[in-house]
């Protein structure tokens, strides 16, 4: 077993303790140590700018054409003739690089907006909604719940510094 953030290490001692003393006793301990217990995964708060960006590349290339344009709409056709490629060849290619497709990375992007700006603005949902290209905002709220494990409700609770 391995454990990567600083808090995971909470998480790994946890599991070890209820591994080999029970759930119970676990709980008692993440209580004592002030930690929510079965917590999910910590990757809804990877930030993925953190990580290097080959912007040769086609997909770099391509990432960098949908940030500048994050709000628009997503149009296949159009962001293929940008780059001057089939749209099958765009797919093609961007998924032999990156494993997946200009949409997917579109869409965590959007996420990955609405939860900075969930993190650090006032802005209402729908006003977040509209700023990362979305027109509906039950649409985003699943797509955030699937990308980030949690409401964006619950992500600006979670994540908003404690008022000094």
């Amino acid at each position: 077993m391995t454990s990567g953030a600083v808090s995971s290490a909470f998480d790994l001692g946890l599991h070890f303790i209820e591994r080999h003393f029970g759930a119970k006793v676990a709980r008692a301990c993440a209580n004592i140590a002030l930690v929510r217990s079965g917590r999910g995964s910590q990757q809804p708060y990877v930030d993925p700018g953190l990580i290097p960006n080959d912007r040769k590349s086609l997909s770099g290339q391509v990432n960098q054409w949908l940030l500048t344009r994050l709000a628009e709409p997503y149009d296949l056709q159009r962001l293929a003739s940008a780059f001057h490629v089939s749209t099958r060849t765009l797919l093609r290619r961007y998924k032999s690089e990156t494993g997946a497709s200009p949409l997917a990375w579109l869409q965590q992007s959007r996420v990955e907006k609405a939860k900075h700006l969930l993190q650090s603005s006032a802005l209402s949902l729908g006003q977040i909604v509209d700023r990362v290209g979305y027109g509906d905002v039950a649409t985003f709220s699943r797509l955030f719940l699937r990308l980030a494990g949690e409401s964006p409700a619950r992500y600006r609770r979670h994540s908003r510094p404690a008022p000094a």
